[in-house]
């Protein structure tokens, strides 16, 4: 059994439509939706210690990918101010909801028409290696690539929020890796802004300790803004290296 890509794609413009209205962001572009075939994304994942789609759901055939915009205003706020833009922190909460509820529906869109589908709970492995990756696959499914800010460039830009979900059905058409490389410095083009931008420097150092510098960070971040915003949710973000660059809302 199958499932058109554009059937689900109907079911993401007008969710994500309504719940942005609902939480007052201003939707600057059309959100993004395709998939990957298990089978392709299995023999690519052995090498990053990723979870197999089929230890969350047996008999998977596709993983969804869906990616929602940043507004326009939290990216250049987030960008123009020295500390964490609090409207860009604001927005990550919410932008997490609306995934969440995304997922959820279209998880029980699936269902109706006779496939099972499941929402992976990413973890982490000891601190800061994640059990799965939305970016990857976001790659292995066409969505964009990735540029040296190890953010997925999208074709709306890599100021987005990722989901994934996992289902029993075939995705028609899947999406392939893009062949063109979005991410000027990849492409043999000086540009080092987004690595410029990080007040870490963990960027430029992400292997021999970045890594571990920024997930330290945006631990202490997440305590700073829960209370600055009241909220229970985690707010473990940034946002530096993707505000108010040359890939922020589009590729170069």
């Amino acid at each position: 059994m199958s499932i058109e890509l554009d059937e689900l794609d109907t079911v993401v413009q007008d969710t994500v439509a309504r719940l942005y209205h609902r939480y007052h962001i201003q939707l600057r572009t059309k959100p993004l939706v395709s998939s990957c075939v298990v089978k392709n994304l299995r023999k690519s994942i052995r090498e990053i210690n990723h979870l197999d789609p089929e230890t969350i759901l047996p008999r998977a055939r596709s993983v969804i990918v869906v990616a929602v915009p940043h507004s326009v205003d939290a990216i250049l706020r987030n960008a123009r101010e020295k500390e964490i833009a609090l409207s860009y922190a604001r927005e990550y909460v919410l932008l997490n909801k609306v995934l969440k509820q995304l997922l959820h529906i279209l998880s029980n869109y699936l269902r109706a028409r006779g496939y099972e589908a499941a929402v992976p709970e990413v973890t982490l492995h000891g601190t800061v290696h994640s059990n799965w990756s939305h970016r990857y696959i976001a790659y292995l499914a066409g969505l964009g690539t990735l540029g040296k800010h190890r953010l997925i460039i999208t074709k709306i830009g890599c100021s987005v929020r990722l989901g994934t979900l996992v289902t029993t059905a075939r995705v028609r058409p899947s999406g392939e890796p893009i062949k063109e490389e979005y991410c000027l410095a990849k492409r043999g083009i000086e540009c080092s802004a987004c690595i410029e931008r990080c007040p870490l420097n963990a960027l430029k150092n992400w292997e021999k300790g970045g890594r571990e510098k920024c997930f330290r960070m945006l631990q202490e971040v997440s305590r700073t803004y829960k209370k600055l915003l009241k909220v229970e949710e985690e707010v473990d973000c940034c946002g530096k290296c993707m505000s108010n660059l040359v890939c922020s809302f589009k590729p170069p």
